[in-house]
């Protein structure tokens, strides 16, 4: 291979692996895409049917993020139950892959035991409403935010580790909070 300008080669040992959700040969025919980068690209295509093209998947994949997020965050969720699994078939997964995997991953952070229950996997647009419907009429943003570290830090046994990483917020982020909470508590977390 050759440094762009220059005349000396060097030696190297790579594969590039790229995924667009877009039928790259019509983006160039459009000229939305680098012809040439296509053709540097296209070495081996395949073409992934979407998930609800392939419900089959669901279950595996499913326990595959359950398995990553409860290792990762310490929770006991281990098992979806067979309604929640139901719901997840259900789903049309507009998001793909990546929305079943935020769906598994906040299905842990709420799991309160070993099994993830249908009330856990709402997709993203059911769980805010749902959020919007049991908020209490006059409750500030930050206090359903200091519920949910609060109530994530009890179920991690205290492990702000664990709580930044299952909320997917930094450390820092939670140590702050908990400072801000125990002032505005009179320095007692309620």
């Amino acid at each position: 291979m050759h440094r762009v300008g220059s005349s000396q080669a060097v030696k190297v040992n790579v594969r590039v692996i790229a995924i667009s959700n877009r039928d790259l040969r019509a983006e160039v025919q459009a000229g939305r895409f680098r012809e040439d980068l296509f053709y540097r690209l296209n070495v081996v295509s395949l073409s992934l049917p979407l998930l609800r093209e392939r419900p089959g998947d669901i279950p595996l994949l499913s326990r595959h993020f359950l398995q990553k997020y409860a290792a990762a965050t310490g929770s006991p969720a281990e098992v979806l139950s067979p309604e929640a699994l139901s719901r997840l078939l259900a789903h049309a997964w507009p998001g793909n892959i990546r929305e079943l995997e935020n769906v598994i991953q906040r299905a842990v952070i709420l799991a309160n035991g070993r099994e993830i229950v249908a009330e856990h996997v709402l997709p993203e647009s059911s769980f805010v409403a749902a959020s919007r419907e049991e908020a209490a009429p006059g409750r500030t943003v930050m206090e359903h935010e200091k519920e949910l570290i609060l109530s994530t830090l009890k179920r991690l046994n205290g492990n702000r580790t664990h709580t930044a990483k299952a909320l997917g917020v930094s450390v820092r982020t939670i140590r702050n909070r908990l400072r801000e909470y125990r002032v505005l508590s009179g320095g007692a977390v309620c």
